[in-house]
């Protein structure tokens, strides 16, 4: 049974097969890492343990084939979705078509913006990501160096010791999944497409903090890393903070409620 009512599958994690390739001298992929990572810290965020309903483990598909109907029904069952964004997944002939399908449902289901999280991993252009995901701010899971050269956090395979940066940011974005967990309870959005109203709805637009609300400016990318830290900051002393920058459509609302 899935963490948010309604639907079957709490996450389903779309990427590349390539980015899970183990390296010679390495235990596992860094996508496996990563989903048992964010697994974890999920977890922890709602307070329960084997109660979340991941999706993200499947064969690869052969370029000429449709999506599998077994994955095609659980995008249409799954909460939200988490894109891994690198050049694996743009080239992906089946992963553009999880992305659609999982977007045309959530369309009729509700909140379809928000249940979108993309995992940059820093190795698509500012351009090539613009021009798949323009409505949303992604998770950079990279650094630069002096010389503008990108790293992925954590690679080839993250270990607490050597890669705090990649923990610390799986953290941040299992806070994210589970405030729009909360936002999806509340507004009774489920994968039947059946929601509630009138004041239900209107709570589901409000932050799940009761405290002060303070709004954090974007910020160029190297300087995100301290905005995630004051972000939690902030959350940790409970503050309220509207997320500035993940949505375009909503960014009218956010400038209305700064002023």
């Amino acid at each position: 049974m899935a963490y948010v009512p309604g639907f079957e599958n709490d996450i389903f994690v779309s990427y590349a097969i390539v980015d899970d390739v183990k390296y010679p001298g390495v235990q596992q992929g860094w996508v496996t890492t990563f989903v048992k990572s964010l697994e974890a810290s999920l977890s922890m965020a709602i307070g329960r343990l084997g109660r979340l309903e991941p999706w993200w483990d499947r064969t690869q598909l052969a370029e000429n084939q449709p999506l599998d109907k077994q994955i095609e029904q659980a995008l249409e069952r799954t909460a939200c979705l988490i894109v891994v964004l690198s050049p694996g997944f743009l080239e992906s002939p089946w992963c553009p078509k999880e992305l659609e399908t999982f977007r045309k449902a959530a369309a009729r289901q509700g909140r379809a913006d928000s249940r979108i999280f993309v995992v940059d991993l820093g190795s698509v252009t500012e351009q090539q990501r613009r021009e798949a995901f323009s409505n949303y701010k992604p998770f950079g899971f990279w650094t630069a160096d002096d010389r503008k050269r990108r790293r992925q956090l954590g690679f080839p395979e993250p270990n607490a010791k050597d890669h705090p940066e990649f923990y610390d940011t799986v953290r941040y974005l299992a806070d994210r999944i589970k405030e729009e967990f909360d936002q999806l309870k509340a507004s009774g959005v489920s994968h039947a497409g059946q929601m509630k109203t009138s004041s239900t709805v209107a709570a589901s637009q409000a932050p799940a903090s009761t405290g002060p609300v303070v709004y954090v400016a974007e910020t160029s990318e190297d300087l995100s890393r301290a905005r995630k830290e004051l972000i939690a900051f902030l959350q940790d002393h409970q503050f309220r903070v509207p997320d500035a920058g993940r949505y375009r459509p909503f960014r009218a609302r956010f400038s209305q409620g700064a002023r």
